[in-house]
């Protein structure tokens, strides 16, 4: 099956999250902070992923259906 755009950017940003989180782990090991290290870009960023998630699954499952209902269940036998 194909992938939807939906699909695509929920990967992509998932990657791109995964390089963000890495690179705070090294900026929060390199800068000693005095306080607590409070992560506000994550009340944007897991929201974000939260609804491109349950969008790509919702469409993922339908485009599954679609497929099922197109295939047929038994070959049809060519009568000669």
């Amino acid at each position: 099956m194909k992938m939807t755009n939906t699909q695509i950017i929920a990967n992509l940003l998932f990657v791109l999250y995964a390089i963000w989180e890495i690179l705070v782990q090294i900026l929060e090991i390199n800068i000693p902070l005095a306080g607590a290290f409070l992560r506000i870009d994550l009340l944007i960023i897991y929201p974000v992923l939260l609804i491109l998630v349950i969008i790509a699954t919702l469409q993922y499952l339908n485009k599954k259906d679609e497929y099922k209902a197109k295939k047929p269940l038994f070959k049809e036998i060519e009568k000669i």
